[in-house]
Order: structure tokens, then C-alpha cells, then sequence
């Protein structure tokens, strides 16, 4: 495995009594290029009968980033998401700081503290996840956090929240669950519907027309901006899509929740445009919308991204 995107920072250190409620500051570089740190605390030595109080963290220019509050032996931190007790956002270049604040509780107590800082680079890779979910703000029966929980057992790397018509969803995103999730939603009614992915609020007014020219609008108002928006189970039984199939689409959605018929018309579909020259990326979707459902599962499929 090639691991050279990752640079390693090594502290061991032995802590006494005499070192109690004294905050130490262990400085580590970091490249202006990176993705992600990632803290790892083990306590390799304790003498003693009695458990001593670490808080372990990290910072950068006078702000902490990352705190352990006594009981986590793993802090990660990332520009978009992180860890609980980590503040996600941009991670600068430049000299950070371990921090080390021991509480012994007695004098014949010594530990010993092996802390492993990982910092990684950006670097491409694929990464996989579900491009379709629903919550409760729309007509999915569990929570948002019950969505995303779902999808780190699934074990994948990102998920983009579709709620239909509604963007509320995404105000509640949570960054703390150590994976990425990411805005989005699901516009449509009855002459189909379009996944636009990528933005808090895409679409500020979601309503529609009786010639339905306002899917056309919608697709010119999002191309451009920093959302894609692309068609959704253009064959699906219950939500067919009844516009025209050469709109700018971004992508298309052939395969969406458990293999069947429909989406064996998607992939043919894709491919007859593909030989006709026209390069449009697929993507696949699970369209959950409940935790106990025995067909349609987080996570499958898993759209792979470069």
C-alpha cells in the first residue's frame, strides 16, 4: 500500500506528579496541501492503582482544533468533517501544536504517553458512496444521524442527503460523525424527478408548472454553480421521467436501490447514448428511505468517484 501521502509525527514522554495540571506544547509541521490530521493516544505505561486524568489535542494558531476531554484515544480532523471534539474547517500549512494536559492523582503514579500525530496529504484515491437518501424531513421514517450512522455501517466514505423538494435537511448535516456528508435534493414531481448534489440551498423555490418548463429553469439555474444536478430512474414504475432525456444533465441515475428491470432499461439507455457520442456519467443510488428495510439497503450501490 502506498502510504508516502502520509507523514508521521512521533511524542513519547513520561509524565510524574510533578507535572500535574501543566499544559506542554510539542510542535509538528504541516504542508500547506493537507487533507487530514488524525491524532492516535496511547497510554503504554501507568503505575499505579489509581487512573490519571489526559486531555490530549491539537492547534493551530492560538485556536484548538481538537480536544480528547480525558476519555478518547483518537481525535480526526478534516477540512469538512471530523471526530466529536474536533472543529472542522480549513487546515493551513504551517507549524501546529500537541497539546498534553496530565492530572496525576497521586505521587507514586507515572505514566507514559506514546502519541502518534498523522497527518495525510491530498492525494486521489476512489472513494465510494451513496449518491440517494432521504430522512424524515421528506418521506424517509428515520433521522437524519440514523441515516448517516447507517451509512458508516454500510462502510462507506461519503453521503449526499436528497431530501425531495426540501433543503432543511441539510441545515442539520452533522459534521462530527467522522465521514462526509454532503448537501443535496431531489427535485420533482410528477414528470420525474432530478438529484442536484453539492449545495446547502441548490433550489430556493421548488414550485411547479403545468407544462412543467420550471425542470428546464431549474437545470440552467444550477449549471454553473458549484452544484450537479443529473436525472433520476428515468424508467422507475412510480416515477418515470416524461421530459425529454437530452437535457445538460450532469449524470444519470441507472442504477437506483436493488437490481431490477428498470434498471437493466437505464444502463441500455446509457449505453445507446454513450455510442451515440454523447459522454454522460452514471451513478448509482440507494434511495433509502427506512432503517429496517429488507430490500433496499445504505450504501447499494456505491458510486466510486476518483
Amino acid at each position: 500500500m502506498d502510504n508516502s501521502y502520509i507523514i508521521e509525527h512521533q511524542f513519547h514522554k513520561t509524565y510524574s506528579y510533578d507535572d500535574k495540571n501543566t499544559t506542554y506544547r510539542y510542535p509538528f509541521d504541516v504542508p500547506e496541501d493537507v487533507e487530514s490530521i488524525e491524532v492516535i493516544i496511547q497510554k503504554v505505561k501507568e503505575d499505579g492503582p489509581i487512573q490519571n486524568y489526559t486531555t490530549v489535542g491539537i492547534a493551530y494558531n492560538g485556536m484548538i482544533r481538537s480536544w480528547n476531554c480525558c476519555h478518547k484515544d483518537h481525535l480526526f480532523l478534516a477540512e469538512e468533517y471530523g471526530l466529536p471534539g474536533s472543529i472542522p474547517g480549513k487546515l493551513e500549512g504551517g507549524q501546529w501544536e500537541l497539546l498534553v494536559y496530565v492530572q496525576p492523582r497521586s505521587r507514586d503514579i507515572d505514566l507514559t504517553l506514546d502519541v502518534t500525530v498523522k497527518v495525510t496529504r491530498k492525494h486521489y484515491r476512489y472513494v465510494g458512496g451513496d449518491t440517494h437518501l432521504h430522512t424524515t424531513h421528506s418521506d424517509g421514517t428515520i433521522t437524519i444521524d440514523q441515516v448517516v450512522d447507517l451509512c458508516i455501517e454500510a462502510g462507506i466514505d461519503y453521503a449526499f442527503i436528497t431530501d425531495h423538494n426540501v433543503t432543511s435537511s441539510n441545515y442539520s448535516i452533522p459534521r462530527d460523525k467522522g465521514i462526509l456528508v454532503v448537501p443535496g435534493v431531489e427535485y420533482g414531481a410528477s414528470a420525474g424527478h432530478m438529484n442536484i448534489l453539492g449545495e446547502q440551498t441548490a433550489v430556493k423555490d421548488f414550485t411547479w408548472d403545468p407544462e412543467f418548463t420550471c425542470y428546464e429553469k431549474t437545470l440552467n439555474l444550477v449549471k454553473g454553480t458549484k452544484s450537479g444536478i443529473g436525472m433520476n430512474h428515468p424508467f422507475c414504475n412510480d416515477s418515470t421521467w416524461h421530459l425529454s432525456k437530452d437535457m445538460d444533465f450532469d449524470w444519470v441515475e441507472v442504477w437506483n436501490g436493488m437490481w431490477r428491470p428498470v434498471n437493466d432499461k437505464g444502463v441500455r439507455w446509457w449505453h445507446d447514448e454513450l455510442v451515440k457520442g454523447r459522454r454522460v456519467t452514471a451513478i448509482g443510488g440507494s434511495d433509502a428511505h427506512h432503517k429496517d428495510d429488507p430490500i433496499i439497503k445504505h450504501g447499494v450501490p456505491c458510486t466510486y468517484a476518483y
